[in-house]
């Protein structure tokens, strides 16, 4: 019963809600692209290779100097 009227209630509204959402979403990730978009990532490695962390590394220092206010 319950799961029933979930899918039947719950499946509609959420387009609605991710469509109402949208803006506030563009808004709230408007600072983290602005810091992507400024990164110079290092060279890439084959996959697998672990000095491809550095790259891991460059983007959470990047985002995390961002939300610290650096």
């Amino acid at each position: 019963k319950q799961k029933s009227k979930t899918i039947l209630k719950g499946i509609p509204r959420w387009a609605e809600g991710v469509r109402i959402a949208e803006p506030d979403m563009i808004k709230g990730m408007e600072g983290v692209v602005k810091v992507l978009e400024g990164i110079t990532l290092p060279e890439r490695f084959p996959t697998g290779d672990p000095r491809n962390i550095k790259r891991v590394e460059v983007i959470q220092q990047a985002l995390h100097n961002w939300k610290i206010g650096k």
